[in-house]
Parts: structure tokens; sequence; C-alpha cells
């Protein structure tokens, strides 16, 4: 019984360890069954917008999603912590077509063209579920 009152904590710690906040920043190759990743970059940090750099940006990943004719572009942004992804998602102005979300420590805007808000909307919480 000794053994067990030790080895109980132990576990339950280490599994919190390894929480979503060590997420590789790697583009899912597909979201739900329409999806699919046509390319990828990483543009220069240089490039990103100050107020993502002034809140502790580390790198910067692109993706681009085809459905049929819609592509939307996920732009991911790695922060030093969650909180400033979720600072960094509270504080970027609203736009037509473009989605501001956060995961872990990863703040991301996914844009549209083409797409409504509802498609984009859709999109967004499905690469939310994908994103690891």
């Amino acid at each position: 019984m000794k053994r067990r009152e030790v080895l109980l904590p132990m576990v339950l710690l280490s599994a919190c360890g390894r929480s979503g906040s060590s997420s590789s920043g790697e583009m899912p190759a597909q979201i739900g069954g329409d999806w699919r990743l046509a390319s990828t970059d990483r543009p220069p940090e240089s490039s990103a917008p100050e107020s993502v750099r002034s809140q502790g940006m580390k790198r910067m990943l692109r993706g681009v999603y085809v459905a049929g004719t819609i592509k939307v572009v996920v732009t991911l942004f790695e922060m030093n912590s969650n909180s400033s992804a979720f600072e960094a998602m509270q504080k970027w102005p609203p736009a037509v077509r473009v989605v501001p979300f956060y995961k872990d420590q990863w703040f991301g805007l996914a844009e549209a063209a083409e797409a409504d808000n509802t498609t984009l909307n859709a999109f967004v919480s499905a690469f939310e579920k994908h994103f690891h």
C-alpha cells in the first residue's frame, strides 16, 4: 500500500508535466475530411507584426489549406508562454475574414478571402482539434 501511495502522485505529476504546451508546431496534413495542407513555409521573424514580436514571439510558421476553391492561410506564432499567446489573440484588431486563435503557446491567424465567417470559424475549430 505504501508503494502505491508514493507512485500514484509521481505518475500524476509526470502526466501534468506533459501538457499541450509542448506543441511541435507541425501543421496537420489534413483537417476534417475536406481541408488539405497545400504548402508551408517559415517566414522570417522580422516579417511578423511588431505587436506579436513585442509579446515574446519565438518563431513564425505559415501554411495554406485548400478545400475545393477555398484557400485558408494559417499563420502561427510560437510565443514564450500560453499567456503570451492568449494576450496576442485578445489584442489582435478585428478584421474581416481573419480569425485569431490560440492553442497552448501558439497564437494563430486564419485568413481567407473567399470564405464566409461561418466557414472560417468552422475551419479554425477543426484546426485547433488537429494541431498538436
